[in-house]
Parts: structure tokens; C-alpha cells; sequence
């Protein structure tokens, strides 16, 4: 969901994490790598048909986990990826079953697929909102997109919900800590 901080706190989280000593990588989906890069271009410019625009998530993710993830992790720094899978399932999960979106995201995480599932997942919610900058999204499906994400919140996964229409102090140290739990 755009327009709640994300960008922001990746940034603050990022700076505080490496000022208490961590190694830390910045990437977003999609994104951080020539093909994301490229996808991205394709989804906010063109008017794709709703399978081609799961294929391109996938194969940005793909590049993403296997260029960028794995040999960052594998030299011990941290991970902050603006959008991961919850996204997908989120918003194409209105067009595809999950069973296929489950299907194509373990295949674009390889055989590394059970290690690749985040340590934490922050879902910054605000009433500033916009869907994403991938849809034309009205007011009743980003309506949708936050049940869609509050249900992923309920199936156990390390989820931090925080209310992102608080000071941007408060939802930093929010961030923060959340993180620092699991280090």
C-alpha cells in the first residue's frame, strides 16, 4: 500500500541499523536489479494484461532473491525489502488462487524457498493511502487489499502491524524495535 511511509522508514530503519553496527542491504519489488528495474517500467507504464503482470512480479523476484537476497544473507547483513510475497498474494491474489501465486513465488525462490520466508514483515496502515502504483485501484479495493493483508496477519506469520498515521518518531521506533527483537 503506497502513500503510508514505507520509503521513509525503510530509509530510517536502514540508517539506525547501521549505526548500531549491522550490515544492512535496501531492495524493493520490483526493483534493485536490471530486470526488476525493467518490470517496473513495464507495470507502471504499460497496460498489461493481469497474467503477464504476475509473470513479471515473479520474474523480478526471481532475479531479486537470486542476484541480491541469498548472497547478502549468506554474508550476514540484513535484508529490508520494500514489498516481498505478501504483495503479490494480496494483489494479484484477486485475479489468480493462491495455490498458483503459492506455485509460481516457490519457484521464483528455488530450492532456498523455506529459508527466503522473512524474519518480519512490518504492514504500515494509514488513512493516506493509495493501492500501489501498479493499479488504478479504487477506494473500496484498497478496502480489500488491507483485509487481504490483515488475513495474512492471523496465518502466524512475524507480522507487525503498526498504525503509520502516527509521528514518523514514533513509527520509527515502532520499526525499530520490532527489529531488534528478532536480532
Amino acid at each position: 500500500i503506497d502513500g503510508v511511509g514505507k520509503s521513509t522508514h525503510t530509509s530510517l530503519l536502514s540508517k539506525t541499523l547501521k549505526k548500531l553496527g549491522h550490515k544492512v542491504i535496501i531492495c524493493r519489488e520490483p526493483g534493485s536489479t536490471p530486470i526488476g528495474e525493467y518490470s517496473r517500467i513495464l507495470l507502471t507504464e504499460e497496460k498489461l494484461h493481469q497474467t503477464t503482470q504476475l509473470f513479471l512480479f515473479m520474474a523480478a523476484r526471481a532475479e531479486l532473491v537470486h542476484s541480491i537476497i541469498i548472497p547478502e544473507l549468506k554474508e550476514g547483513k540484513i535484508i529490508i525489502c520494500d514489498r516481498f510475497s505478501p504483495s503479490t498474494y494480496v494483489y494479484q491474489g484477486r485475479y489468480f488462487k493462491e495455490s498458483l501465486i503459492e506455485l509460481l513465488d516457490l519457484l521464483s525462490k528455488g530450492e532456498q524457498f523455506k529459508s527466503l520466508t522473512p524474519d518480519l514483515t512490518i504492514l504500515l496502515e494509514g488513512s493516506n493511502i493509495k493501492a500501489n502504483e501498479f493499479t488504478d485501484d479504487d477506494n473500496q479495493l484498497i478496502s480489500r487489499y488491507i483485509e487481504h493483508y490483515n488475513s495474512s496477519l492471523k496465518r502466524g506469520e512475524n507480522w507487525v502491524k503498526i498504525d503509520a498515521a502516527q509521528s514518523i518518531n514514533k513509527v520509527s521506533k515502532i520499526c525499530l524495535d520490532s527489529v531488534l527483537k528478532i536480532l
